[in-house]
């Protein structure tokens, strides 16, 4: 495997990876993954090189993550499968998925991460979710694409995004990208649905060789966050963490906090992104969970931090 023409490594070995991570054959430690995105775009001297590094990724290169992703009955459930075994691949990021006016936007968010490995991280994603989706949907179908950062320096970077989306803004608070919900759910004749019930049942003996995660007031943070718009379920987050609700509960009794307590913190934390990127309170209310507006509102103002 080559990244852009470099051997990669000496980049694995100074992020403390070997190329199994790269093969999918193991979960990479998100850290040093990132960290050897970072020394790439070091060795070209290209900080924009996460662009190019996502048009250059296939599917094939994540395994059987990856086949998952292409042989889902439709992008929509491409997705929703893709967020489920999402940790069999990596942790430490968001996939949030928002509807509006016929449209769905895919949000992806690198959770306490330094803005270099951001920026690299990043658009090889957004790169790499365009590519997916016009690999799905073909060249009729609409994609936007909006960008953090100014546009590339680099012309080839730059052909690398605008060369799959119809539209793609730069200077943005968030990497995503903007789909047609017909196209979004339509369903594709091509994948063989054998195929898929395979894919699945190795990923679930993947998740299971990983073991419960260990719990951590930020793990359990990280699964309300994926589920929020889902309402945040207890029982939900506790079956995601191998652990009986009852156990969770006193586990988080013992840290000195509680479940509705954590639950109301991440809704909070989730509210100021959504409303820093220009978001409504009836847009975010059901991305966090709650039922109107007005909800929403009574949160805020019972809570000191939202003032």
């Amino acid at each position: 495997m080559r990244w852009l023409g470099v051997e990669p490594d000496t980049l694995l070995a100074k992020a403390g990876l070997r190329d199994v991570h790269l093969r999918g054959e193991t979960r990479a430690p998100r850290d040093r993954f990132l960290a050897a995105k970072v020394q790439l775009a070091v060795a070209l001297d290209d900080p924009c090189v996460g662009y190019r590094l996502g048009r250059t990724t296939e599917l094939d290169d994540f395994g059987a993550f990856g086949a998952l992703l292409q042989h889902a009955p439709s992008l929509s459930e491409a997705v929703a499968a893709g967020t489920t075994f999402l940790p069999a691949w990596e942790e430490g990021v968001e996939v949030q998925l928002e509807r509006a006016r016929g449209h769905v936007t895919l949000v992806y968010r690198n959770l306490g991460v330094a803005r270099e490995a951001d920026a690299v991280d990043g658009a090889h994603t957004v790169v790499f979710f365009a590519q997916l989706a016009r690999l799905r949907l073909g060249r009729g179908a609409w994609i936007g694409v909006t960008c953090k950062g100014p546009p590339p320096r680099h012309r080839a970077c730059g052909e690398a995004i605008e060369q799959l989306a119809d539209e793609v803004r730069y200077r943005s608070a968030r990497w995503s990208i903007r789909l047609d919900e017909a196209s979004f759910a339509r369903l594709d004749p091509r994948p063989h649905p054998e195929v898929e019930r395979l894919v699945r049942s190795a990923l679930d003996a993947q998740l299971a060789t990983l073991g419960p995660r260990p719990l951590a007031l930020e793990t359990v943070a990280a699964h309300i966050r994926t589920g929020l718009a889902r309402g945040g379920s207890l029982a939900d987050v506790a079956g995601q963490l191998g652990v009986a609700p009852r156990t969770l509960q006193k586990w988080l009794a013992a840290q000195g906090t509680t479940w509705s307590r954590v639950l109301r913190e991440v809704r909070l934390g989730r509210v100021e992104v959504l409303r820093a990127e220009g978001a409504t309170l009836a847009s975010i209310a059901p991305l966090v969970g709650l039922g109107s507006a007005s909800a929403l509102s009574r949160l805020l103002r019972r809570s000191p931090r939202a003032r």
